[in-house]
């Protein structure tokens, strides 16, 4: 089993290994390729080509990139697996709506749209919520991404 992983956020990056059967499952970021929209249309190429999706969800997600995988999971007929992420509770009082793990089974806010709010009071009471990688060490401020960029776990 072969996956692409989050490197490939542009279709030049991932359609010729679908088109050539390199993979069995696109293992992206709903939020890195340019939303739910481009994620269906990532899906139905991927589907033409025998691979699954495996939405990421898992390490330093926000709760909107999870919501838009769970709300897009069902709509796909080449669903594979989906990542979880279990939220620091200061993460679900910050963000009303962020989807929580029971049981091993990812549960959707319900709202409407995608799902997921912002507690102004939350953040304008000067809190902000933080991941905590293994080993419960906190993240860097910033890390090296693709080609570079910096990338910024902060609010």
């Amino acid at each position: 089993m072969q996956a692409v992983c989050e490197l490939f956020v542009h279709p030049a990056g991932w359609r010729t290994v679908i088109a050539e059967q390199l993979i069995d499952f696109v293992w992206i970021r709903i939020s890195k390729i340019g939303g739910i929209a481009a994620a269906i249309k990532t899906a139905q190429v991927a589907e033409a080509f025998g691979a699954r999706t495996a939405w990421s969800g898992g390490g330093d997600n926000g709760p909107t990139n999870i919501e838009a995988a769970i709300q897009e999971n069902p709509s796909c007929w080449n669903f594979g697996i989906q990542e979880e992420e279990h939220f620091r509770p200061e993460w679900i009082e910050a963000f009303p709506g962020t989807p929580v793990v029971d049981r091993g089974c990812v549960h959707p806010s319900g709202e409407p749209g995608p799902g997921v709010d912002l507690d102004e009071a939350f953040v304008n009471s000067g809190r902000r919520p933080c991941w905590v990688l293994p080993g419960g060490r906190p993240p860097p401020a910033a890390r090296p991404g693709p080609q570079g960029c910096r990338l910024s776990l902060t609010l």
